[in-house]
This record gives C-alpha cells, sequence and structure tokens, in this order.
C-alpha cells in the first residue's frame, strides 16, 4: 500500500479529497475504514504486506498519528464495513 485516502462525502455530489495523513504503522493490503462515533477514522484487518498474515489489529487516527486500539475476533482482510447511525444521534432526533 503507498499510502491512505481520505475523502468527504457530506456533501452529495461534492467529494473532497482530505489532507493524507500520516503513514500507517505497518502496510497493509485489503483493510477496512470506518469513521468511530466522534468520526475519528479507524482502520482494522487487511493483510501485512510484508508478513502476508490477516491482521486482526485496529488503528485509530488521532492527532496526526495512528494509534493501535482494538483488535478484532478473528483476523480479516478484504472485509466490508456499513456506518451506521450512532445511538447519541437517535437521541437528538426524538
Amino acid at each position: 500500500m503507498n499510502g491512505t485516502e481520505v475523502f468527504d462525502l457530506s456533501v452529495p455530489g461534492d467529494v473532497r479529497r482530505c489532507p493524507a495523513p500520516a503513514p500507517m504503522p505497518v502496510a497493509l493490503t485489503g483493510p477496512v475504514g470506518v469513521f468511530k462515533v466522534d468520526f475519528t477514522p479507524m482502520i482494522c484487518g487487511g493483510e501485512d504486506f510484508a508478513s502476508q498474515k490477516f491482521e486482526e489489529r485496529c488503528f485509530v487516527y488521532d492527532d496526526q498519528e495512528w494509534d493501535e486500539e482494538e483488535e478484532m475476533n478473528k483476523a480479516r482482510a478484504w472485509a466490508a464495513a456499513v456506518q451506521v447511525r450512532a445511538v447519541h444521534d437517535m437521541h437528538t432526533i426524538q
């Protein structure tokens, strides 16, 4: 993996590329990314480019660096993720 790209999709039809984040601590191919409830980017899993083993680690981007956070129950790559409205957001809608 040569780098990470982040796009702002908040305005339909207006995709904007965000500034490039710092390099990941490990070169991964096929990880899955989501935004946490506080809109912090999180990337989980993937295949370690050097060892060719699947990862169970998750990394969160905070303060201009990637920090290892949680682990998945099972190592995997090429998975999928769907962002779901957070519970605290639903309270504000009611």
